[in-house]
């Protein structure tokens, strides 16, 4: 996705607080633009709980995902396309407007912030001196919102 739609939450800490604790495993996506995100992630989370894959072809991601009981993810093709397979989906929005872009599907949970400036666009997003869009969006909003989720 675009970049300003990739500065999401530090889902770093989500999967700290998930996977490092319990036996809840995840697999991450990677595509070319995440590169850097990509090393990051490697430093911090080895983990047996974790998979990490890295610009797949799309017939292997939907095989991976098809094996998710859920999938959280930033407003992204990825995150379109796990709903479109059925997979209960938790999406995330900051800049972005979700009453245009939210992915379809009757197990869909949207996070965003509720503040004044957002929805905008990447022009404005780009200029944006505080990106409270994106900032203000935290661990415990997208643990609510997989409580809220029909997962099993």
């Amino acid at each position: 996705g675009d970049v300003y739609k990739r500065q999401m939450i530090c889902f770093k800490g989500l999967i700290k607080k998930m996977a490092l604790n319990g036996n809840i495993g995840f697999i991450l996506f990677f595509g070319p633009a995440e590169e850097e995100w990509r090393k990051a992630y490697l430093e911090d989370l080895i983990n047996d709980n974790i998979i990490f894959l890295f610009n797949e072809p799309l017939k292997e991601v939907v095989k991976y995902l098809k094996s998710c009981h859920i999938y959280i993810g930033n407003d992204s093709g990825m995150t379109h396309l796990a709903s479109s397979l059925g997979i209960p989906t938790i999406a995330i929005f900051g800049p972005t407007d979700p009453e245009i872009w939210m992915p379809l599907g009757s197990n869909v949970r949207v996070v965003s912030a509720d503040i004044d400036c957002a929805p905008c666009t990447s022009d404005v997003f780009q200029k944006c001196n505080h990106q409270k869009c994106l900032e203000s969006i935290n661990i415990k909003d997208v643990a609510d919102a997989v409580d809220k989720i029909n997962v099993w």
